[in-house]
């Protein structure tokens, strides 16, 4: 039988975004840490677009800035099976596969757990506006059955216990905002390099990888290095991973994060039934 509360801890899980660094007080690489409620609506501004002109991250940002676009204006929903691997605090968390569903508007999130085998079957579902702002979820087994759907805070302990971020703000669309808003800080310093590097693959599919690196640790910059690999043909990221620096001179650096997506279907047509607990598909009690 699984353990209480774990087994649901994973429901509040979000791809492609933050990472925090050895110091517990310093925010995420892509914004606050778990828990926070930082801002990742729509940009109203060119966000800094003069100033990173002749900056070490212009090609970067501009990559990223294309693909927010992209997702903005040409995608309204995917499917995808999300591949994850997170650290909180000072521990590396296992590998976890998840099969997604996301609509942009409303924003509504479906999850559900494929591995590891002692969290599959576990399903959680947001919708933006609806549920008095509650996620839904569900664990399997016995526990699964003592304690039937349950309605989170996606901001509360137990949602967020193991997490980084919350459900809200799942999704690649979430991770091009909060990533082009760090860059978009890290303007005002230099300390940085930047590499494009088309002809990479992931899984078979051609990318393009952004590669950004601060050589030097600064209480100013959040992460050492960044990488992030558009897929060429859909024009969206498709992986993210981040590092720490090493810990001591000649160490590798420490991954904070990495994500993945494989199978991703653009414009699916998804509809209020697949953000609906009472799909006949799923398993909700």
């Amino acid at each position: 039988m699984k353990a209480f509360p774990n087994p649901v801890a994973w429901l509040a899980c979000v791809c492609l975004v933050g990472c925090s660094c050895s110091q517990p007080d310093r925010s995420g690489a892509f914004g606050p840490e778990a828990g926070s409620t930082a801002d990742i609506s729509p940009r109203t501004s060119d966000g800094g677009a003069a100033a990173a002109g002749s900056h070490a991250l212009a090609p970067a940002l501009e990559t990223l800035r294309k693909a927010e676009a992209h997702l903005e204006n040409n995608v309204r929903d995917y499917s995808a099976v999300l591949v994850r691997r997170e650290r909180t605090g000072a521990k590396l968390g296992p590998r976890q596969s998840l099969r997604i569903k996301i609509r942009h508007k409303p924003f509504s999130v479906y999850v559900c757990a494929l591995e590891p085998e002692s969290q599959k079957g576990d399903e959680a579902i947001y919708v933006e506006g609806e549920n008095e702002g509650k996620l839904l979820g569900h664990t399997t087994g016995v526990m699964g059955k003592m304690l039937g759907t349950l309605r989170l805070d996606p901001q509360g302990t137990l949602a967020m216990q193991n997490q980084r971020y919350p459900i809200t703000e799942m999704g690649v669309l979430n991770f091009c905002r909060r990533l082009i808003r760090t860059l978009e800080e890290d303007l005002n310093y230099e300390e940085c390099e930047v590499k494009l590097l088309p002809g990479q693959k992931v899984n078979e599919r051609a990318c393009t990888a952004v590669e950004i690196i601060h050589p030097v640790r600064r209480e100013h910059f959040r992460f050492h290095l960044a990488r992030v690999l558009v897929d060429d043909e859909l024009k969206t990221p498709i992986r993210h991973e981040s590092y720490d620096w090493p810990q001591k001179p000649g160490a590798e650096p420490e991954i904070i994060e990495e994500y993945t997506y494989t199978d991703i279907k653009l414009n699916p047509g998804l509809t209020d039934g697949d953000f609906d607990p009472r799909n006949p598909e799923y398993g909700f009690p």
